[in-house]
């Protein structure tokens, strides 16, 4: 099992949302300026999204081809552009799979690149949570899959 292959994944799903209204619209107009895996760099310009692995579970080392795994999607968003454009990003985040072309990362599945042999179940997200201060809105979703192995 490879963490940074989920990350990527995440971030390629996200930096995908080109349609009508999605992160980075081909008509131009961006959501963000960028998805960040696991670090952000010191001069990121909000508002921008960052990707990191919370937690991985794994009770039984007789079945490593399955484990579940917990990531967080963080919004970072200046508080002088008011809530507004940060609760569209967090609302394409999330996503709508229900829809042609589905976005967002609720209830999508992920093939992990590079020939790995892993895939994840459909990701759950799991909630909400808000750290925001004085100049800038921070947005933490958090998300469930299971990475396991392909079938061959």
């Amino acid at each position: 099992m490879n963490i940074n292959a989920l990350i990527t994944a995440v971030r390629t799903r996200l930096l995908a949302d080109t349609g009508s209204g999605g992160l980075f619209p081909v008509a131009g107009g961006n959501l963000v300026t960028a998805v960040y895996g696991m670090v952000a760099p010191s001069n990121a310009e909000p508002p921008y999204l960052l990707i990191d692995a919370a937690a991985t579970d794994n009770k039984d080392g007789f079945s490593l081809d399955l484990n579940e795994v917990r990531f967080r999607v963080h919004l970072f968003a200046l508080a002088t552009d008011g809530f507004s454009p940060a609760d569209a990003i967090h609302r394409r985040v999330i996503g709508e799979a229900s829809r042609t072309p589905s976005y967002g990362l609720h209830r999508h599945a992920l093939t992990l690149a590079g020939g790995s042999g892993w895939t994840t179940t459909a990701i759950q997200h799991a909630g909400t949570n808000y750290d925001n201060d004085e100049d800038h809105y921070h947005v933490i979703d958090d998300f469930i899959t299971h990475i396991q192995r392909a079938s061959t």
